[in-house]
């Protein structure tokens, strides 16, 4: 009996260590948002081509620049408002970006403009890092009745600068 209590007794505690070296070594999630939008929303709103992000590194205070093209579908989903007043901003976690200018066909657009389907826009848009980290960012196009609809993103590390922000 003893000896089927110790094997039992090391069974349990292997298993233990496995769980305990599972939960400390798992890492942070990592999700990327234009994956986690509804397949609809992908596939029959906004396309989004051609986008560059200028660099991946900046320091506080130190400009970034996104451009490219988003055309607005001819397949829009009759369940969403027809797009016609869309707003050009970015998607990161939190306030950890300014937004210094936005341009839409090369103007500037500091505030909504009215859309069209079918229409191919060209964009730009300039951040400003503001709290240091690394942060996963994505153009977005916020349609009025619809939400953000988000562009391809990427990782962008802000690194502290002396005097911060």
């Amino acid at each position: 009996m003893a000896g089927a209590l110790g094997w039992v007794k090391r069974v349990f505690v292997a298993l233990f260590a496995t769980g305990a070296l599972i939960a400390l070594t798992a890492g942070g999630a990592a999700a990327h948002g234009e994956i986690s939008q509804e397949p609809f929303l992908r596939g029959d709103t906004i396309a989004f081509t051609d986008v560059t992000f200028s660099t991946d590194r900046i320091d506080q205070g130190q400009a970034l620049t996104i451009t490219g093209k988003f055309k607005i579908l001819d397949t829009w989903p009759r369940q969403l408002q027809p797009p016609e007043v869309a707003y050009l901003s970015i998607t990161a976690p939190g306030p950890v970006f300014v937004v210094t200018e936005r341009k839409i066909g090369g103007e500037p657009t500091p505030m909504s403009v009215y859309i069209e389907k079918g229409k191919v826009y060209d964009f730009s848009i300039t951040v400003v890092g503001r709290t240091p980290g690394r942060y996963h960012v994505h153009p977005a196009v916020y349609v009025e009745g619809s939400g953000p609809l988000l562009g391809p993103g990427q990782w962008i590390t802000v690194s502290p600068a002396p005097g911060g922000f």
